[in-house]
């Protein structure tokens, strides 16, 4: 089954009656998460929350720029907040592992 959100598109994956995700970004960039689903809605609600979270952080790093090359911000607090983002999206975010490497 596969879904369009963001731009983004979401594919299921059926391991054993339960419901993985693959999200495909227009340049061809995939994640997905390693948690396993009951059923194919709680899926895609799981893919469209991280696509969100995603583009968040790429949001919040346009506006730290902006602060930053506005003096607003220190380069040592744009540095810890860009960490912060990027620690984020390790957790949240990783590879597809059905992906071919």
């Amino acid at each position: 089954m596969t879904e369009f959100y963001q731009g983004w598109m979401i594919q299921l994956v059926v391991a054993e009656a339960q419901f993985q995700f693959i999200c495909s970004s227009p340049t061809g960039e995939e994640l997905t998460n390693t948690t396993v689903y009951p059923n194919q809605l709680n899926a895609f609600r799981a893919a469209f929350t991280l696509i969100d979270r995603l583009l968040a952080c790429y949001a919040l790093r346009l506006v730290l720029r902006e602060i930053f090359e506005a003096n607003t911000l220190s380069f040592e607090e744009w540095e810890k907040l860009n960490q912060f983002l990027d620690y984020t999206a390790r957790v949240q975010f990783s590879r597809s592992p059905f992906s071919p490497k």
